[in-house]
């Protein structure tokens, strides 16, 4: 009987514990297939990274012709038949309202996804010749949505450019007119910015994300809303900002707010994954179609 309680003493932690493991392994158990399928799904879209080609430079266009492309289980496309293309140094803006297939369109031309019909060419090649990795190491991305990292400014910077140097740095800095801010931090470059970039505004947290783009030299600079959550004033410097680089490098501009894509050398208006207008921003206006009405309402 002794024995026995010993042994009973030493197996009850066991069989405790055992019975945990279990309550959690029946907790997670239902997620389990979802998880397992993610995977499968994850392994099956594995996008095919090689290319007869690798690109280096863009020496004549990006042109879209024909592209067609619907999301999984959607029963629209979210872009039809799309066409237009952009040249070396030239600025093109995407403009419509929300869901019109903007951001759909700038994820074709950057290679994330594929048209399902047309084809994205790149000096007259198509995309799906091309090394998708070679093609997105000479794109600058700025989004809406800008991560800082709690760390220097500096090592924020070459985020995407490790080995940039003190030169690349400051060339970056002064085409986004991040000069007086370097000035004024305590510490300039080795300052630490804080979790998501406390120490910054608004707006000078889109100039470092727009200096961070342009440290790697693009061939193609994308600016996806870059904008849109600023105050006026800060759009200003931001917009100032791009203008210095305007035709020093090939720009797409996705936006909502109409004052800054005046510039634009073509200005596509697109409605329910359609291009329907396309021009400058007098030929539109002159028009009188659904940029003007746009236009007339954000100038009200």
């Amino acid at each position: 009987l002794f024995t026995f309680l010993i042994v009973m003493a030493r197996l009850a932690p066991k069989m405790a514990q055992l019975q945990q493991y279990y309550q959690g392994y029946s907790g997670f158990a239902p997620i389990m297939p979802v998880i397992d399928n993610a995977i499968r799904q994850a392994a099956a879209d594995r996008e095919c990274r090689s290319g007869d080609f690798s690109f280096d430079r863009l020496d004549r266009s990006v042109e879209l012709r024909g592209v067609t492309y619907s999301h999984p289980n959607s029963t629209s496309p979210a872009v039809y038949d799309a066409s237009f293309e952009i040249h070396k140094n030239q600025i093109v803006a995407l403009v419509g309202p929300s869901g019109s297939g903007k951001t759909t369109l700038v994820d074709l031309l950057s290679g994330i996804i594929r048209p399902d019909s047309g084809s994205v060419l790149v000096d007259g090649v198509d995309l799906n010749k091309i090394n998708i990795l070679s093609w997105r190491r000479r794109i600058g991305y700025v989004t809406q949505d800008i991560v800082i990292f709690n760390d220097t400014l500096r090592n924020n910077l070459l985020l995407a450019s490790p080995q940039a140097d003190d030169a690349k740095i400051n060339q970056a800095l002064e085409l986004a007119h991040l000069e007086s801010l370097v000035d004024e931090l305590p510490q300039g470059l080795e300052t630490v910015l804080g979790e998501g970039g406390v120490r910054l505004s608004g707006g000078q947290k889109q100039r470092l994300a727009l200096a961070r783009a342009l440290i790697r030299n693009p061939c193609l600079l994308i600016l996806d809303e870059a904008t849109s959550a600023l105050d006026a004033v800060s759009e200003g410097i931001v917009q100032q900002a791009i203008e210095s680089i305007a035709h020093q490098m090939t720009i797409v501009i996705v936006a909502h707010r109409l004052s800054t894509v005046k510039r634009a050398d073509l200005i596509c208006f697109i409605e329910n994954g359609k291009i329907v207008e396309s021009g400058s921003q007098p030929e539109l206006l002159d028009l009188k179609g659904r940029f003007f009405e746009m236009h007339s309402a954000q100038n009200a």
